[in-house]
């Protein structure tokens, strides 16, 4: 009985919480997660802020995504999500997200080194 009356107000606070505030909650327990190497855990916890609408934790959620294991142990590349999460924010105007989708578009299989080095150079003023 207990459990049913906190699941109980467990919805109904979500529903009358505004998302805004559930998604800065949610990219502090994210980023908290991250400092502490949990990766895991900041993953669930930016796609909790990305589903509210957050475009910089969408943008995240498919960088991790896209990266998986090789920069975040415990988390499976996936190139498929990734792009779910890149074509929000960049239905919202990220710019970041646009180039990564025209990258992966070109290069399903995208060598994340050579990536890296393609952002780096081309943020870096001439």
């Amino acid at each position: 009985m207990k459990t049913k009356l906190i699941a109980i107000a467990v919805l109904v606070a979500a529903v009358l919480i505004p998302s805004v505030a559930y998604s800065n909650d949610a990219l502090a327990r994210a980023e908290e997660a991250c400092e502490n190497y949990r990766w895991l855990e900041a993953l669930n916890w930016f796609e909790v802020a990305a589903e509210s609408g957050d475009r910089r934790a969408q943008q995240i959620a498919g960088l991790m995504h896209l990266y998986g294991d090789r920069l975040y142990p415990g988390i499976e590349r996936n190139t498929g999500r990734a792009k779910a999460w890149f074509y929000r924010a960049e239905a919202q105007g990220s710019v970041e997200a646009k180039y990564l989708l025209a990258r992966l578009e070109r290069n399903p299989q995208l060598d994340l080194a050579r990536l890296v080095t393609a952002l780096t150079d081309e943020t870096q003023p001439r």
